[in-house]
């Protein structure tokens, strides 16, 4: 949650998706700084001209486990998917897939459901997209 001193925006939602590693971008734009080029992530500044405007596909995080393996996550639409990544082999060791408007609380693991096949094949190809796709393209 960000505000602005002179109040812009206050008490809108925005329905973008942003990241944790949008923040410092944006309070170097606030502030007119340069943003250093090792600096992942980019400024959401535009959402307090404008709290309706969505630009994001989606919002990547990923997590580290013990044994080598990572999960890798978006957040798309109303869902969460994670793939859960040897790092070494590229092996895909999990799957989980939640359906926030339904499941808000991700109680109900619905990716091994052949119902979702089709969804789970384009989230993953989005997912490929960000982190995890940086990650599997240096394995030999």
């Amino acid at each position: 949650m960000i505000r602005l001193p002179d109040g812009r925006q206050a008490g809108s939602i925005a329905k973008e998706l942003t990241e944790s590693i949008d923040v410092y971008p944006t309070i170097c734009e606030f502030l007119g700084l340069p943003v250093p080029g090792e600096v992942e992530g980019n400024s959401v500044a535009y959402l307090f001209e404008d709290a309706s405007v969505v630009l994001q596909e989606a919002a990547y995080s990923e997590y580290q486990r013990h044994g080598g393996v990572t999960g890798f996550s978006i957040k798309y639409q109303d869902v969460r998917y994670t793939e859960w990544i040897h790092l070494e082999t590229g092996e895909i060791r999990a799957r989980e897939l939640y359906n926030h408007s339904v499941d808000p609380d991700e109680n109900t693991n619905t990716s091994t459901n052949p119902e979702y096949s089709v969804q789970i094949a384009v989230l993953s190809a989005i997912l490929h997209k960000g982190p995890a796709g940086r990650y599997l393209k240096q394995l030999p």
